[in-house]
């Protein structure tokens, strides 16, 4: 027996723009979590001020950060929330912090109970105006941390879920991958923004760097708000599906995260 449907197939793409529309207004209504973010260890500072809708998850907020800070989702990363935030600025940890990770039952071996699920647990119960902060840890060869302060909690019934995440400020430029840290990080600074200062040696080391890097300049101070938040439409949700599903970028979505024209 054939059903016909009692909508027209553009009654129901109508409906369901309209279901989609208010979903959206909906979720934009939510309170907005503004975070400042600063990289540890590299002059000149290098933050960024985010926003997210309160729903988001810690994960989320993680792909985020990563992605206006240049780190390409090509090694692990973990949320730490200290109990004493001054030592957010070391390497010791307590039993009372808290990693959230993706990869809650393999990271259980490494951090013990402490660990929680980055994926299940949302913003809004981690942060508060109480508690504050947070630092990304990511790339633990290179040692790469990320300070995560709440600076507000705010609502603007304006401003649509489809435009967040987004960037309302920032300078520098963020980190290169596999460079070995900061010190890395000045390294190719200086192998672009002085390539024949030094002895023959240094020049052929810088030159080698360059080459070795894949790239055509470089300027730690380079931060482009525009073009950030048009790369946060597209890029913290192909984070999301390698570190959660386990599926790798597409050739093009790699050109667009590793900036290849």
């Amino acid at each position: 027996m054939n059903i016909k449907p009692i909508l027209s197939g553009k009654m129901q793409i109508h409906l369901f723009e309209v279901a989609q529309q208010k979903m959206e207004d909906y979720m934009a209504s939510k309170p907005i979590y503004t975070f400042y973010c600063k990289l540890h260890e590299v002059l000149p500072e290098t933050w960024r001020l985010i926003q997210l809708p309160q729903n988001r998850s810690v994960a989320q907020l993680a792909y985020a950060v990563m992605t206006t800070f240049e780190m390409q989702a090509r090694h692990l990363f973990n949320v730490t929330v200290f109990k004493d935030p001054s030592n957010q600025n070391s390497w010791r940890r307590s039993a009372d912090d808290t990693v959230y990770t993706t990869d809650v039952d393999e990271d259980r071996e490494v951090y013990g109970s402490s660990v929680a699920d980055a994926v299940a647990t949302q913003i809004d119960s981690v942060f508060a105006p109480g508690h504050r902060e947070a630092v990304l840890n990511y790339d633990y060869g290179d040692g790469w941390k990320v300070s995560i302060v709440l600076v507000d909690i705010m609502n603007d019934p304006e401003l649509k879920v489809r435009d967040l995440p987004r960037v309302i400020a920032g300078a520098g430029y963020g980190i290169v991958e596999d460079i070995g840290g900061t010190y890395g990080l000045y390294q190719l600074e200086d192998a672009f923004q002085n390539p024949t200062s030094g002895t023959d040696h240094d020049i052929e080391e810088k030159q080698a760097m360059r080459e070795w890097f894949w790239l055509d300049d470089f300027d730690m101070n380079e931060f482009d708000r525009d073009e950030m938040n048009s790369r946060l439409k597209k890029i913290p949700g192909i984070y999301q599906r390698a570190y959660e599903k386990w599926k790798a970028p597409t050739a093009a979505e790699a050109r667009l995260i590793m900036r290849e024209k």
